[in-house]
């Protein structure tokens, strides 16, 4: 949590806190794996804000005061308590007090820009007006596709995972599921995760503290037998997935990626087959 608080003397923690910012701010208007790199979410970010920003000056004089403060105030609260090490900065759960207010300068901001291109080439703000309500109803198109493509969770191909695991596995092949993919498999597996072996977590996809990893995974792993099948995720982040990669090396079974999803900056959901050697 130390690297999400700010030491208002340390040029580093500003940077961070910029980056964290960005990164934020993107999340509101495109999802952060279409811009995956700090640079790119910089970009965005700084677009994003001009924006609001032209929404907010040009919003009619009884209101502006009003939303500019919506606007701000969130932020200055948010940065006081990450300097006073109170609350870390910039993270997305705090987006709900401050995305709906930027939200709507950006609207405003959208608008006030196409009508302004609708009047220099067409000489009527009309055209504008609909054609900023109708980019601002685009992202509804994607917001609709995540539930039917199940992607109620990052690591959202599990489904899919779990179905190929279910036509392939052998009545007695053992399935172990690493930390990060258990919250998804238990909610996608419903009554066929109890045969399974889950790693204890704690608050979703936390380690549980003072629990001995290794010796979980050793044990697991050596009734495995001939094969064993291993729902987990590629991030490399997860001290989990470097303990399965060495326990099963030390007990000589080879490693496949059976079937992956797509990339993903916080990590995809793997199927792997563990055999004998």
């Amino acid at each position: 949590m130390g690297n999400w608080f700010i030491d208002w003397n340390d040029p580093r923690d500003w940077l961070r806190a910029g980056a964290y910012a960005a990164a934020s701010t993107t999340m509101v208007v495109v999802p952060t794996e279409w811009v995956p790199t700090i640079h790119g979410q910089a970009l965005v970010g700084a677009a994003i804000w001009a924006v609001a920003l032209v929404g907010i000056v040009t919003w009619p004089r009884r209101g502006r005061i009003a939303v500019a403060w919506w606007v701000f105030v969130p932020w200055f609260l948010m940065l006081a308590a990450a300097v006073t090490h109170r609350y870390p900065f910039a993270v997305p759960r705090m987006m709900s007090y401050w995305a709906p207010a930027l939200a709507l300068a950006l609207a405003g901001g959208i608008v006030r820009i196409f009508r302004a291109f609708s009047l220099v080439f067409l000489q009527k703000s009309a055209p504008g007006t609909l054609a900023a309500l109708l980019m601002m109803l685009a992202p509804a198109v994607f917001m609709i596709q995540v539930p039917l493509s199940h992607r109620y969770w990052v690591l959202h191909d599990f489904p899919s995972l779990l179905n190929t695991l279910a036509m392939r596995r052998a009545p007695n092949d053992l399935v172990v599921v690493t930390p990060g993919a258990v919250p998804c498999v238990r909610y996608y597996a419903g009554q066929r995760s109890q045969a399974f072996h889950f790693a204890p977590v704690e608050n979703g996809t936390l380690l549980a503290p003072g629990f001995n990893y290794d010796d979980f995974l050793d044990t697991t792993i050596r009734r495995a037998g001939q094969r064993c099948w291993v729902l987990t995720t590629d991030d490399h982040r997860d001290p989990s997935h470097a303990a399965l990669v060495r326990t099963c090396q030390v007990h000589g079974y080879d490693l496949s990626v059976i079937e992956a999803d797509e990339p993903s900056r916080y990590g995809s959901a793997q199927l792997l087959l563990a055999t004998k050697q």
